[in-house]
């Protein structure tokens, strides 16, 4: 274990309170906090010997549905000083870690991508306050209407966005930051691709805590690969009923990820319920597979949509540790056939009324 000191200022702040989120040499997560002294604050303990991301916050507060006293930065086992600007922890000024100057280069070129988009940006913001403030269902539809279409209309971005955290890689492969940005192309790529580009990293990345991180996520995501056999997972359902995945042989199974506080997801369940009585007398089943940590927001979900006629089950540790789907963007699903096998999954271009009819066919 080695000592860290973070000195800093807050501009725009004299006094209240500064929260350190990290984890400490013993890999327990530390939560310092201390008090602004004109705006003045220090922070040290002991970390491991490598460079953590840790978070910095102020008394939360939301602007345009960003926290926007809450920063992620680099720190290291060294004397650090970090320049917060209230109402814009994004754009915090550190001086005195290597890792966190790498950052900034990655922070820069991708505003830069923000940039372009930035009138698009501000519609979908005000396309989400529209559904927030929205007096009924007809007026929710519209917003979420809105927000599909410019969401359609960022995917350049979203393009650009992976392109970025590629170059990022290749170029900085002995770089703390690279497993931070390696997230989304780890999960968007095709796995053999990804799998590829980790292994561009130095042997010091690979073997890092956010580097073991990827390693592991790339390993579910083969594991969950077109043609290979579904983990068999075992849960207890709403009804405090045991389900195995096995038990579902010769059937069709659909896995659907999902949460209570999930709108696109609750947006698509008529679609599945549509799905469901057309095909179950065929031998098609859905187990929907819940990631919501309140167990009383998924029950009380699992009545108002009237779904009680497939399996539900919460999200347990067996199936985290085997399907990536509950570290991803949901809604997501795979289908899989009648020995197990996956033989679709949600990122498909195919839909899944297609690939239920060829499956039946």
């Amino acid at each position: 274990s080695k000592l860290f000191v973070l000195t800093g200022k807050v501009k725009g702040r004299d006094t209240g309170y500064l929260i350190l989120r990290y984890t400490d040499y013993r890999g327990k997560l530390t939560n310092d906090t201390t008090y602004l002294q004109n705006g003045s604050f220090e922070f040290s303990g002991k970390i491991e010997d490598q460079p953590q991301r840790v978070a910095i916050k102020g008394p939360k507060k939301v602007i345009d549905f960003n926290e926007v006293s809450f920063v992620n930065v680099f720190m290291e086992p060294t004397v650090q000083n970090i320049i917060l600007t209230e109402d814009d922890y994004e754009h915090a000024k550190m001086s005195g870690s290597v890792t966190q100057r790498e950052l900034d280069i990655f922070n820069m070129k991708s505003d830069s991508i923000s940039l372009k988009y930035k009138n698009m940006d501000r519609q979908l913001i005000n396309a989400k306050y529209a559904y927030q403030n929205a007096k009924n269902e007809k007026e929710k539809d519209a917003a979420l209407k809105k927000e599909s279409e410019l969401n359609i209309k960022l995917a350049p971005r979203f393009a650009e966005t992976i392109n970025l955290d590629i170059w990022f890689i290749k170029h900085y492969p002995n770089s703390y930051v690279s497993p931070f940005v390696f997230y989304f192309p780890a999960t968007i790529l095709e796995v053999d691709s990804a799998t590829k580009l980790f292994n561009l990293l130095s042997e010091k990345i690979k073997n890092s805590n956010s580097g073991k991180y990827i390693a592991d996520l790339l390993k579910k995501r083969k594991k969950n690969a077109i043609d290979s056999v579904a983990y068999n997972f075992t849960a207890v359902d709403s009804r405090g009923h045991t389900t195995v995945l096995s038990d579902f042989r010769d059937k069709m199974v659909l896995l659907d990820f999902w949460a209570s506080w999930c709108a696109p997801c609750r947006k698509e369940i008529p679609h599945l319920k549509s799905l469901y009585d057309q095909y179950h007398p065929k031998g098609f089943e859905i187990i929907a597979i819940s990631i919501d940590k309140d167990s009383s927001a998924w029950q009380n979900a699992v009545l108002q949509e009237k779904i009680n006629n497939w399996q539900n089950i919460l999200v347990n540790k067996d199936i985290a540790t085997n399907y990536v789907n509950v570290t991803n963007p949901i809604p997501s699903q795979i289908l899989i056939n009648g020995d197990g096998k996956i033989v679709w999954k949600s990122d498909n271009e195919k839909s899944l009324d297609q690939a239920l009819k060829t499956l039946i066919e």
